[in-house]
């Protein structure tokens, strides 16, 4: 990413010049064969037995080891925030959180006493993440630290919008108010302000879904990555 361009510049200034970017990119081919078969009743399946949502729920999904740097506590405190001062909230957002590590016990006790079993699941590791995100309808990475956030892109060509943090190479991936919303690290009040936009406007999540698919393979495909090593090598 740019930012880690410019930290390297910073080590390094007598090399500042020889240092190019080249963003990551996904495979669109594998990503699009993983979902050509997924139909209504498999979302509708994992809706059901795996993120507990009815079709009235409005389902945001994290993908991110359970670290304290991916900011997961800042996200509880948001949802947290955002059924006490809207509680009809409760009936409708649901969080699935795809991951594990060694912050999982103690969020699982912050769930526990909060008392938001019912809306916040932490799955662990799951396999078929393609299959979730299909399953889901907007994507949250609220990392305080992050070096590009590639788990971006695979929502967005899974053609989640997208509400991540200013962190890192994010800004890079995610245009604040086309693509995506974008909000301070460490911030709770940022971070419910932005569930609660998406949550109140389909028109606003068709949008940055919109914007996002078409982002992801005008510039972050594997194969334009690929070209850009190949130029640097061959020149």
């Amino acid at each position: 990413s740019n930012d880690n361009k410019k930290f390297l510049q910073s080590l390094y200034p007598k090399h500042k010049n020889k240092i190019k970017v080249i963003p990551n990119g996904i495979d669109t081919t594998w990503w699009k064969s993983q979902i050509i078969s997924f139909n209504p009743e498999d979302k509708e399946k994992i809706r059901k037995d795996l993120f507990n949502a009815t079709k009235e729920n409005i389902v945001g999904l994290v993908v991110a080891e359970l670290h304290q740097r991916k900011g997961i506590h800042i996200l509880l405190e948001a949802v947290e925030e955002i059924f006490d001062e809207n509680p009809e909230m409760k009936n409708i957002l649901k969080i699935a959180i795809a991951g594990d590590g060694p912050q999982r016990a103690i969020l699982e006790k912050v769930i526990e006493r909060q008392e938001l079993q019912e809306n916040i699941l932490i799955l662990g590791r799951q396999s078929k993440i393609p299959r979730l995100m299909k399953s889901a309808d907007f994507f949250i990475l609220p990392s305080i630290r992050e070096a590009f956030g590639l788990v971006n892109l695979e929502a967005m060509i899974s053609g989640l919008p997208i509400i991540a943090t200013k962190t890192g190479g994010i800004p890079e991936i995610i245009e604040d108010e086309k693509t995506g919303i974008l909000v301070k690290p460490g911030s709770p009040k940022e971070l419910k302000n932005a569930i609660l936009k998406i949550l109140k406007s389909k028109t606003l999540r068709e949008k940055f879904s919109k914007n996002g698919l078409k982002l992801v393979m005008e510039k972050f495909d594997a194969k334009i990555m690929a070209k850009r090593y190949q130029k640097i090598f061959w020149h």
